[in-house]
């Protein structure tokens, strides 16, 4: 009877342990499963978050990279739609010549004017002196100094000098009928080639290929006489120029 008893209790010891461990395992089932599918979601949406931000960034940058090239078209185009600027002198306004030769510097700086011959790239201010024969120091030094040029007057003529390996090297390519001017910082003289011819420099005294002193006759009165060396200081080359009024 005893036996029967123990027996009778300790199935309902495993009954009961039973019962209340199914309902436990169930809770913690329950329990489990939410948090795993929140986590999930979680994750799912941060990804998703990142992605679209991503997207917008690279979205973002594709824009800016775009619009960068538009601006560089278009800043090219209007770069090659401008015109190339024009020298401007920035002494005298003119757009005939920079700064570096403008005849007005050169009257500033004590020159006479500036002789400009176009057609063989010519430009030279040139300096008087007084009384040269007398002054052949100064005459020398005027001519010996870059840009500068020799002007004196002789019994009426009026003439221009420097070397030839200076500024009036390619005095011996001036053609007659070559246009050139002066420029007298307020106002321009044009002249025109008259005469081309070789001569002679006899102590100073120009002369003609005829050895004939160009001071005493008719050789360009009313004119200038430009001239240089011609491979020696003795042989030279003259060049005249009259005036051209319109």
């Amino acid at each position: 009877m005893k036996k029967i008893n123990s027996i009778r209790a300790l199935l309902i010891a495993l009954m009961l342990t039973f019962t209340f461990a199914i309902p436990a395992l169930a809770s913690v089932k329950t329990q489990a499963v939410p948090v795993e599918a929140d986590q999930i979601q979680n994750a799912a949406v941060e990804t998703e978050v990142i992605d679209n931000e991503i997207d917008t960034v690279s979205e973002e940058t594709d824009d800016v990279i775009e619009e960068t090239a538009e601006e560089v078209v278009e800043t090219a185009s209007e770069v090659e739609a401008e015109d190339p600027p024009i020298p401007c002198c920035s002494y005298c306004g003119s757009v005939d010549h920079s700064y570096d030769y403008c005849g007005q510097r050169s009257v500033d700086k004590g020159a006479v004017g500036r002789l400009v011959i176009p057609s063989v790239g010519i430009n030279v201010a040139f300096y008087y002196v007084d009384k040269v024969y007398e002054n052949v120091d100064l005459a020398q030094r005027v001519t010996d100094a870059w840009d500068s040029a020799t002007f004196y007057k002789y019994n009426g003529t009026e003439v221009i000098a420097d070397h030839s390996n200076q500024e009036f090297s390619a005095l011996k390519y001036v053609s007659v009928g070559a246009e050139d001017y002066v420029d007298y910082g307020s106002y321009q003289q044009k002249y025109v080639c008259t005469k081309f011819g070789y001569g002679h420099n006899d102590d100073g005294q120009l002369q003609d290929e005829n050895y004939n002193a160009i001071y005493y006759y008719d050789y360009n009165d009313g004119g200038i006489t430009c001239y240089t060396c011609n491979g020696s200081s003795y042989n030279i080359i003259l060049v005249c120029f009259q005036p051209v009024y319109d």
